[in-house]
């Protein structure tokens, strides 16, 4: 039972937090999709997750070295592109890559699954490991085999909602018009477009301008076009401003950083990218009062997923 206590306070705060993870995020290009079991338990849900993730890349002959499902991720050693094999060849160049995966808790009963295969271009021994691997292009024989496996398992445990063959098509909207039909002048109340002793669509003669214009007033307001709102854009806050800031994520890139950041603003929350121990933190606020930031972090997390907390700034 208290194992399973900590277990928990690990992946709720973040999943970034554990000891078995490296201490970077997965590059920008990651290939990404959400899958789950509707586990009400998060835990039970990112080890589930992590479980199947490792079983479907078994069968495609693609084995990690290091799976930790508590702290949901997953990592191989470095393979022969080729063959997908581990290889004790140096990792440099395109023929050696490495493939990690990262998951994390969305939504209630699902997970984002980030998988990515890197390489080392060029060797530099005076830069940090990480600073030294880069994304593999979309094409390259490994990634697509990654790629195909999180296809597999977004059909089979995706969102249904995202499966446009299982979406719930809106009753309350009438089928649109053939497009013999579509510039038939508009018909009073009461009159219809089918004749019932052969269902086939009858043209009818233009009504009259009253009638047209009752016709216009009888459109529901639910129905008529309505602008669209955008929030405005925030200004840019000051990173050392007082208050309570919302983390959103620590990337491993600026370009990462700056684009949560961006979506960030354009959904109404003034946010920052600030560097930090060879990582790139995105805040949000400052806010007067943690209830403020509560609340913008609760907002937040349904917008972009992941764990965002709170950080005081005296």
């Amino acid at each position: 039972m208290l194992r399973r206590l900590a277990v928990a306070g690990l992946v709720l705060v973040g999943c970034r937090a554990t000891t078995g993870r490296p201490p970077f995020n997965p590059f920008p290009e990651a290939e990404l999709v959400e899958i789950g079991f509707g586990l009400s338990d998060r835990v039970d849900n990112v080890i589930r997750v992590t479980d199947t993730v490792a079983a479907y890349f078994a069968r495609d002959s693609i084995s990690f070295r290091r799976v930790l499902p508590f702290d949901g991720y997953l990592e191989t050693g470095w393979l022969d592109s080729a063959t997908a094999q581990p290889t004790s060849r140096r990792p440099l160049g395109g023929g050696v890559v490495r493939v990690r995966i990262w998951v994390d808790p969305t939504k209630p009963g699902y997970a984002a699954v980030s998988a990515e295969t890197v390489a080392i271009p060029k060797a530099d021994p005076s830069l940090p490991a990480r600073e030294l691997e880069a994304p593999v292009p979309p094409l390259h024989p490994i990634n697509k085999r990654v790629a195909d496996v999180l296809a597999k398992l977004k059909e089979k445990y995706g969102i249904p909602e995202d499966d446009p063959k299982k979406a719930v098509q809106p009753t309350s909207r009438p089928a649109p018009l053939q497009a013999d039909t579509a510039a038939l002048p508009p018909v009073a109340p009461g009159d219809s477009l089918a004749r019932p002793d052969t269902g086939k669509v009858a043209v009818p003669t233009a009504p009259p301008a009253a009638a047209a214009a009752d016709t216009v007033r009888n459109v529901s307001a639910d129905t008529a076009a309505k602008p669209a709102t955008v929030p405005p854009r925030p200004v840019a806050p000051d990173p050392n401003a007082r208050g309570f800031w919302v983390q959103v994520i620590a990337a491993s890139t600026r370009v990462g950083a700056e684009r949560v950041a961006s979506s960030l603003n354009d959904a109404g929350f003034a946010s920052v990218v600030i560097p930090q121990n060879q990582l790139f933190v995105v805040r949000a606020g400052p806010y007067p009062n943690r209830a403020a930031a509560t609340t913008a972090m609760a907002r937040i997390r349904s917008l972009q997923g992941g764990e965002p907390f709170i950080v005081p700034v005296p």
